[in-house]
């Protein structure tokens, strides 16, 4: 539901793209949207008005920022960590994780906010480890990605800030020691070049500020859903489970000595605790508000998985070289090759299928190819509450629905599930099982 409400925003954004930030689904449902940043919703616009809304352009959008994501993510691995050539284990890994799917598949703003968070960590490694930057360069573009982390998501996308204290802990023969200056310097740059798009657009500046009130007030004082402080305590170890699990079996040969062997491996590899701890600060300060959810964390699984793959990293190397895979070389690429392929030719042929509500997509898109100009519907009170048709009109045909006590004299057209006086003027619909009617007025 969230993914298709952005969808839609979106969608009406690439039809008005000027810098607005009237930000909305349709005239009657979220008129006036202020629940998130304004980052992502000018992103995906942007994509929409470049590809002319071609079906599957949501997919298109979620599929570049997952292909960026995995593209830092492996130069993060392959270039900063041991795993040098075996960089492709921590691709795997976090592909593993069930909430990453889920994510990209359903068009969530953290698909974005990764790709930020994922850069500004690969720029930190870029100054700290090959020192291939000086300090002013190094903190205004590290401080440009986080601007662009917080306005995809809002604060969760943060937490790299507490990078230059992580590297002088982690790698203090590699850094100057001037971790707190650093840290000083990058929230000062982050806050000019927070404060300069808000001289620059007072229209920003009242979007920030309502969404600041409306969203992340509301949200810490637990006026919002509600799911409890500890729930992202519980729920992070549950999306690990299948990378828990795995390294448990890898290191069964240590017997009773496993967990002792595990903790071994974790305190002798620095970079393991590195990345450790910065998932953890991805994860565990989103305790601040009750509303919380799996996938708001999903920038931290980058940073788990690289924690996995680096503990792992003999095992795994050493499975596949008894089952003698080389999985670097001709057979693994021919076997990705076919992947890739599959995955293209099963797109294709998904091409204009729904895997979710299809009946009602299929009855929203036959009304409108019969009425092309038709704009506003009426609604009956049996249909008030289905906010996912308001957002379905909204986003394939600009259509917006009017409930009964909200009802327009523009409206030619009631839908309604139960018969009464007025004239079938269309065939019946099934949704969901269910007939519905769309009356003349």
């Amino acid at each position: 539901m969230d993914g298709l409400i952005y969808s839609a925003i979106a969608e009406n954004l690439s039809l008005n793209f000027n810098g607005s930030f009237h930000l909305f689904v349709s005239e009657t449902f979220l008129s006036d949207f202020h629940e998130q940043p304004p980052l992502v919703f000018f992103l995906q616009a942007l994509v929409i008005k470049l590809f002319n809304d071609v079906f599957f352009v949501d997919r298109f959008y979620s599929f570049l920022c997952l292909s960026f994501g995995l593209y830092l993510l492996f130069k993060i691995a392959s270039k900063y960590t041991l795993l040098k050539e075996n960089a492709w284990i921590v691709i795997m890994a976090f592909l593993c994780i069930p909430v990453v799917s889920w994510s990209y598949k359903n068009n969530m703003l953290e698909n974005t906010m990764c790709v930020f968070t994922l850069w500004s960590v690969y720029i930190s490694f870029d100054y700290y480890i090959l020192k291939s930057k000086n300090l002013l360069i190094f903190t205004f573009q590290f401080s440009f990605m986080l601007w662009c982390s917080f306005m995809s998501k809002g604060f969760t996308g943060l937490f790299p800030f507490s990078i230059p204290f992580l590297f002088h802990l982690f790698y203090s023969k590699k850094t100057n020691h001037k971790w707190f200056l650093e840290t000083v310097l990058l929230l000062l740059a982050f806050s000019l070049i927070v404060i300069v798009p808000f001289l620059l657009s007072p229209a920003f500046y009242n979007y920030v500020k309502t969404y600041f009130l409306t969203q992340v007030v509301a949200s810490v004082n637990g006026n919002r859903e509600v799911d409890g402080h500890f729930f992202i305590v519980k729920r992070v170890p549950q999306e690990l489970l299948i990378l828990i699990i795995v390294t448990l079996i890898l290191n069964l040969k240590y017997g009773k000595n496993i967990l002792v062997e595990i903790c071994r491996k974790i305190k002798s590899n620095k970079p393991s605790q590195f990345f450790l701890v910065l998932a953890l600060f991805g994860s565990l300060p989103i305790m601040i508000s009750p509303k919380q959810s799996g996938y708001y964390v999903l920038c931290s699984y980058p940073f788990f998985a690289l924690f996995f793959a680096l503990i792992n990293k003999e095992e795994i190397l050493a499975l596949t070289s008894n089952l003698k895979l080389k999985l670097l070389e001709g057979k693994f690429r021919i076997l990705l090759v076919g992947l890739i392929i599959t995955s293209v030719s099963m797109s294709l042929f998904n091409w204009k299928r729904f895997y979710r509500d299809d009946t009602k997509i299929t009855m929203i898109d036959s009304i409108e190819h019969k009425m092309p100009h038709l704009k506003s519907i009426d609604i009956s009170w049996d249909f008030a509450q289905d906010y996912s048709l308001y957002a379905y009109f909204a986003r394939r045909h600009n259509v917006s629905l009017y409930t009964p006590n909200y009802q327009n004299t523009k409206s030619i057209f009631l839908i309604s599930k139960t018969l009464n006086e007025k004239e079938i003027i269309k065939a019946n619909y099934v949704v969901n099982n269910e007939k519905i009617y769309l009356f003349s007025k």
